[in-house]
């Protein structure tokens, strides 16, 4: 069970790193303007 409990933790830490970091990416700056031409 707490081999379980270890991975299901390290799955959502590992996810919420990928959210942050996309974040971090999209409102940089100049990536944000781009992000924006492109969207709309």
């Amino acid at each position: 069970m707490q081999v379980v409990c270890n991975i299901i933790r390290f799955r959502v830490f590992h996810h919420y790193w990928i959210l942050v970091t996309t974040f971090l990416l999209v409102h940089s700056g100049p990536s944000l303007g781009i992000w924006k031409i492109s969207m709309f």
